[in-house]
Formats: structure tokens, C-alpha cells, sequence
């Protein structure tokens, strides 16, 4: 009986002790989350498990962080943020910021979820909407972007307005009064153009579209906005993609001990909304198949393209008729109005119906490789958040603190 008796207390004292000590596991998980300064949620976006905080370290956890990248020459509330990097699964995601008013400052009081959720419809802005008020701004021939979408750069600019260029060789003729240019070949790019000139010991020039008709343009208008008004097309008929979750390449930089590591490069796959170079060869595929008559809408073009105009010719005739009688100025002033109408003519069968074939692919979801380099750690508080980071070769990349003792450290 007694043997009985002290097996049970023991048995008593085991459960006790098991109970107590799972209750300091709930006090303890408790007080990690009670340290949470807002910016975690409910779901536990972030667990403190140390007080050095870092970049890749991060992207290889399972758990959830979100960092953002910032422009400017300093860290300060009116930090206008670029990117924001969500680290999920050990992958991370890329999402664009389109406005400009996405500031540290806006994002300070933000929970992780609610980040997220502003990530997830920003970078949907632009790729989409955004893109397409980018371009309508520029075809109005407004100055400055409306947002951050910078995809839609000076190369795509040129396909929006219609100045695509093609590069051809041609005979000069200098007894020719009507400075037409007899075009001989078209090719690909202007380096071809001009070893083949070389080589058969000719000229070589290049021609945009806009050069080729004089219908083209609107009144007051420097674009062609048929192109411009194609893509956007393009763009609405294009389905959202949000961004990939994928692994990162980090390559080390350490110091002449080999020891210590001083910047980091990681690299990931990004993504351009537009590619010229598409709109360059589908042109030139869609010119070598009208060969005949791109050649000869170019030698009429080098009429009242690259000669004289109806206004060119009036003011000539006023101001220095160079020996010329009324009569011959006359026949001039005919037969030009006589090349453009042709030309004209000729401009609208080759590409009045071709704006949407010519600008395929030009949007779309372009993947290229994006390499930023980390390095000098920094920490800036904005109102009652700390943000810590590094310096980046465009800016800073930073995260929300847990407590006032993290910091950012560069390690594997």
C-alpha cells in the first residue's frame, strides 16, 4: 500500500510538472508576440528569433517578411518606395510600386498583411492601368511620367509614336531636281546598311515611318498615336500576372582577409513590361515581305520627305527662285504633290490596318535578370517604426524592427 501510495504522488507531481511547464511555453510565445510593435498581425509574419537581422538569411526562412526598396539620397519619411520584396517559403516576390506617394513613411504604421496587400494591387497598377496612362500622357506630348512605371522607356516612346526605322542603301543623283534618292536595298539594322553601301559603293540611310507619309501625323500632332493606341489594346487584352516566387542567387564579397563579408550581390529574374526590339523585327519581317513596295514608297518619300514640301516650295518660290521661271517652279511644285499623293497612297495599303500586327509583343511580361548589390547596413526610425537595411547600388532596401535592438547584418 505505501509503494502504491508514493507511485501515485510521484505519477502527480510528473503531471503537474508537465502541465507548468507547457504553461511557460504559452506565457513565453505570449510575450514574444505582445513585443510585436504593429507591424506583425495575427497570422505571425515574423518570429524574433535574434536580434541580426538579414536580407538572405530571410529569404531562406519559411517564414514571412517583407522588405522594400526606397530611392533617394537618404533615409527619411518622404522616401519614395520602388519595390517591396515579400519573403514567403523561402522564395520571394517582386512587386513594382506605381504611385509616387508610397512613402516609408505611408508604409510605418502598416501591418505586414496590409503591405502586402498594397504590393499586390500597386504592381498590378503597373503592369496595367498604369502602363497605359503612361502612354496616353506621352501621346498628348505631356512632359514627365505620370507614375514610377519607367518600362516604358525612350526606345518603346519611339514605337508608341511610329518611329521605326528602316535602313536601306540608295544611288545618289545630284542632277536629279527632285532630290529623290533611288533606293536600292533594305536591311535589318544601320551597321548592315552601311557595309553593303561600302561594299557596293553606295549610300545608306534610314527612314522612319513617320518620314514616310505625309498623312501620318495629326495636325500639331509629333506622333503617330495609330501605334500608341495599339499597344494599349495590347495591354487590355493582356491577363494580369502577379509576380513569380522564386529562389535567389547571392554571390559574396569579402574583405582582404577573406573572412568577413562586405556586400552582397543577389540576383533575381524581373520583369519589363515592354521590348522593342520585338516591334524592330516584326517590322523589318513585315518590310522584307512588302520589299517592292516599301522600296518604292522609300524613293518617293525621299521626295517630300527629305526634299521640299508644299510650304517648302512656296517659300522657295518667293525667296530664291536660283534661276528657276514661274513655269518650272510650277511643274516642281506639281510633280512633288504628285510623289506625295503617291506616297501617301501607298503608306495607307502597306499600314493603315498593320498597327496592331507591327506592335505585338512589344508588351508583355519580358523576363530579364536583376542583380542588386548590398552593402554599408543603416538604420533610420520613421515616427514610432525603425527601419533597418543596407545601401543599395539604387537606393536602400529595408525592413521594419521587431525591437529597438535589431539591426541588419550582411551573413549567409
Amino acid at each position: 500500500m505505501l509503494i502504491w501510495t508514493n507511485l501515485k504522488k510521484a505519477n502527480e507531481k510528473y503531471h503537474i510538472g508537465k502541465i507548468v511547464i507547457a504553461l511557460v511555453i504559452i506565457l513565453f510565445l505570449d510575450g514574444c508576440a505582445s513585443q510585436n510593435n504593429g507591424f506583425a498581425t495575427k497570422k505571425n509574419f515574423k518570429q524574433i528569433t535574434s536580434n541580426k537581422v538579414s536580407f538572405v538569411n530571410q529569404v531562406k526562412s519559411p517564414a514571412t517578411h517583407v522588405w522594400v526598396q526606397a530611392k533617394g539620397d537618404s533615409v527619411s519619411k518622404d522616401s519614395i518606395v520602388s519595390t517591396i520584396y515579400v519573403l514567403k517559403n523561402r522564395k520571394l516576390q517582386a512587386y513594382q510600386i506605381f504611385d509616387n506617394n508610397i512613402t516609408l513613411g505611408k508604409l510605418s504604421s502598416m501591418s505586414d498583411s496590409k503591405a502586402i496587400e498594397l504590393a499586390k494591387k500597386q504592381d498590378k497598377k503597373y503592369t496595367m492601368n498604369g502602363a497605359i496612362k503612361e502612354i496616353n500622357n506621352y501621346l498628348k506630348q505631356k512632359d514627365g511620367q505620370i507614375g514610377q512605371e519607367t518600362d516604358f522607356d525612350d526606345n518603346t516612346k519611339t514605337i508608341a509614336s511610329g518611329g521605326l526605322n528602316i535602313y536601306y542603301t540608295f544611288q545618289e543623283d545630284d542632277t536629279n531636281k527632285y532630290q529623290q534618292q533611288t533606293v536600292k536595298n533594305i536591311y535589318k539594322t544601320s551597321a548592315e546598311a552601311q557595309r553593303a553601301a561600302e561594299d557596293e559603293g553606295l549610300s545608306n540611310g534610314s527612314s522612319d515611318l513617320l518620314s514616310l507619309s505625309d498623312n501620318a501625323l495629326k495636325k500639331d500632332q509629333k506622333v503617330d498615336t495609330n501605334f500608341g493606341r495599339a499597344i494599349i489594346k495590347h495591354i487590355e487584352n493582356t491577363k494580369y500576372q502577379p509576380p513569380m516566387a522564386q529562389k535567389l542567387k547571392v554571390k559574396n564579397t569579402t574583405d582582404d582577409t577573406g573572412n568577413k563579408i562586405v556586400s552582397q550581390t543577389v540576383t533575381y529574374t524581373a520583369v519589363d513590361m515592354f521590348d522593342s526590339k520585338q516591334a524592330e523585327t516584326t517590322l523589318y519581317n513585315y518590310v522584307m515581305k512588302h520589299k517592292v513596295d516599301f522600296i518604292k514608297l522609300l524613293t518617293l518619300a525621299s521626295s517630300y520627305g527629305y526634299g521640299m514640301n508644299s510650304k517648302d516650295i512656296s517659300r522657295y518660290m518667293v525667296f530664291g527662285s536660283d534661276g528657276w521661271n514661274p513655269s518650272e517652279l510650277s511643274a516642281y511644285k506639281s510633280q512633288i504633290t504628285q510623289f506625295s499623293a503617291e506616297g501617301n497612297d501607298l503608306y495607307g495599303q502597306l499600314l493603315n490596318d498593320k498597327y496592331n500586327d507591327l506592335t505585338k509583343g512589344v508588351y508583355g511580361y519580358h523576363k530579364w535578370s536583376k542583380a542588386m548589390t548590398i552593402s554599408d547596413s543603416i538604420s533610420q526610425k520613421i515616427y514610432k517604426a525603425r527601419y533597418v537595411g543596407y545601401v543599395t547600388t539604387k537606393g536602400y532596401l529595408l525592413t521594419k524592427t521587431q525591437n529597438s535592438k535589431q539591426k541588419a547584418t550582411i551573413s549567409n
